[in-house]
């Protein structure tokens, strides 16, 4: 098993007990065994590639789909299924699809920082509860609209917050609370899945936490129930995952932030407060944890999943590893950045926290853009994707979206995914030059 770098995460019970397993191409077999090189074919361009790259012009469909459209970044594509494969979703939009430059709540343009100019403290239109955390409400603690130093080429601004010199104590930087979509009703959703880009740099990008709970305390993540006042009733971290709330004890030794350099890394989280369970990839890598209180002789391997539900663990006798979330009414962020519980000038002075392209809805259905020509759901999953976010229609029949090529340097060579509401993974096809 592999040790997780830096968070946890979560995710329904599917039909095989599985996520994301290839349905319309090369399929793992149930456990996620690979059962393709789960590349490319060779000649996916990579993220940030530079030099003069191919120009997209046509598209190889799989049987039974097709796409149509012009294959370039910013047009609009149409998938179509003559199956009606693609299944349907809770809602026709994502919840939120947030590139800072603007800010699609059920696909509607909030115009949230108009009028901004770099190095301006974000409103609060799109996150909505700056105040949660008392005493946090600090500018140093405010993500800045940031035009500088961006992921890619394709996005016109970032959410950024920077040490003012490599000494200087930076210890949180935080959105909270992401607006709801007034016209879908009371909020009561039992799934959440969340999609960002975070760069973190720093002297010291991640620290160990021990089995007395020392240390470990770099948070990007919390989250919980809205009725719950306080700081989450989870705890995503660096080195560990907390539950404040639940009774559930600390959860300690995931690993440490992937890389102490500038790059970005690309992390989703999806939970289930229903079935409580819960996945985290960074990377297209599933990641799997350990824990101090599951396995209190050995900080053992473990998932949060019900027992018996593992996908490659093999569980003990221990209960608790089950999220306990089946009484909260629906599930949300509470925090998205970087808080370090207070240590930051001792262990991570310097520090400075960057997001891009923030994805949250309350389903898996989507459309990816991949380097994958097999998606496996997999702690060995060689994949680099860019969710679409624009979705602008969706059916069991037919989808349209605004092409987000994100960092990559060339569509061609990369395929079009779709995921379904179960987690189900479709090959739409390829994009060819």
């Amino acid at each position: 098993m592999v040790g997780l770098p830096w968070i946890f995460g979560a995710l329904a019970i599917t039909s095989c007990g599985n996520s994301e397993d290839t349905k319309a191409s090369p399929a793992s077999s149930d456990g996620g065994t690979e059962a393709a090189a789960n590349d490319a074919g060779g000649d996916a361009p990579s993220l940030d590639a530079g030099g003069d790259a191919p120009v997209a012009s046509g598209f190889t469909a799989e049987a039974g789909f097709s796409a149509s459209g012009s294959f370039a970044h910013g047009q609009t594509i149409t998938l179509a299924s003559d199956a009606s494969a693609f299944g349907a979703r809770p809602h026709e939009v994502p919840w939120l699809w947030d590139v800072v430059s603007a800010q699609y709540l059920n696909g509607a343009d909030l115009g949230a920082y108009g009028g901004l100019a770099s190095g301006d403290p974000v409103t609060t239109d799109v996150w909505t509860n700056q105040n949660l955390y008392q005493g946090w409400d600090e500018p140093k603690h405010k993500f800045k609209y940031t035009t500088e130093g961006l992921r890619h080429a394709r996005v016109s601004a970032e959410y950024g917050n920077f040490a003012a010199s490599p000494t200087d104590p930076k210890p949180y930087s935080k959105l909270a609370y992401p607006k709801w979509p007034s016209a879908w009703g009371v909020q009561d959703n039992a799934q959440m899945y969340l999609s960002w880009w975070q760069r973190m740099n720093g002297a010291t990008p991640g620290y160990p936490q021990d089995s007395s709970g020392n240390g470990g305390e770099d948070k990007p993540l919390r989250f919980g129930d809205t009725g719950e006042a306080g700081l989450g009733e989870f705890d995503i971290t660096v080195a560990g995952l907390t539950a404040n709330t639940v009774g559930f004890g600390n959860i300690k030794s995931w690993g440490s932030w992937p890389d102490p350099g500038a790059a970005w890394h690309r992390v989703e989280f999806f939970v289930d407060r229903v079935a409580g369970i819960a996945d985290l990839w960074v990377d297209g890598k599933l990641r799997i944890g350990s824990s101090w209180t599951v396995h209190p002789s050995d900080g053992g391997e473990m998932e949060f999943r019900p027992k018996g539900s593992y996908l490659y663990v093999t569980p003990d006798d221990t209960d608790g590893t089950e999220l306990d979330t089946a009484t909260w009414k629906n599930v949300t962020v509470h925090f998205l950045g970087f808080d370090d519980g207070g240590v930051t000038q001792m262990f991570a002075p310097g520090r400075n926290v960057e997001l891009s392209e923030i994805y949250l809805d309350v389903t898996r259905a989507r459309v990816e853009l991949s380097t994958a020509d097999s998606w496996q759901h997999s702690p060995t999953a060689q994949r680099m994707s860019e969710v679409q976010g624009r979705i602008l229609g969706w059916s069991p029949s037919s989808i349209q979206f605004e092409l987000n090529q994100g960092g990559f340097d060339s569509l061609v060579g990369l395929w079009i995914w779709v995921v379904t509401d179960d987690g189900g993974a479709i090959r739409i096809g390829k994009i060819t030059g």
